[in-house]
């Protein structure tokens, strides 16, 4: 499906979760947390899920490392046709995906 230049495709935005929907799961943060300590500290746990769960405690609690990009720019941004973009956008998520799947394994 093609859209007409100047339309969203989403004109309605991104639905709202219900105020009760969000009280209800930030009222189970603090068991939710010590399950998730314990889990960590476990030596019966899998290496793998003790550090992402110690990642995912370092993000919320710091926030997430900054990273560096290296960009070279072969022509103005203005220049850029929207296909093109696609395919930046596309690289930038599968470099990004691969690079949380390094960090989970």
């Amino acid at each position: 499906m093609s859209w007409q230049k100047g339309q969203s495709g989403n004109p309605g935005g991104r639905l709202k979760v219900p105020r009760e929907v969000t009280e209800m799961f930030r009222s189970l943060t603090d068991d939710s947390v010590a399950v998730l300590h314990n889990l960590m500290m476990s030596p019966s746990t899998a290496d793998a899920v003790r550090a992402g769960i110690a990642n995912s405690f370092l993000d919320r609690g710091w926030g997430r490392a900054t990273q560096s990009v290296d960009v070279s720019v072969a022509k103005s941004v203005v220049d850029v046709t929207d296909e093109e973009l696609m395919a930046i956008i596309k690289a930038a998520e599968a470099s990004e995906a691969a690079e949380q799947t390094d960090i989970r394994h």
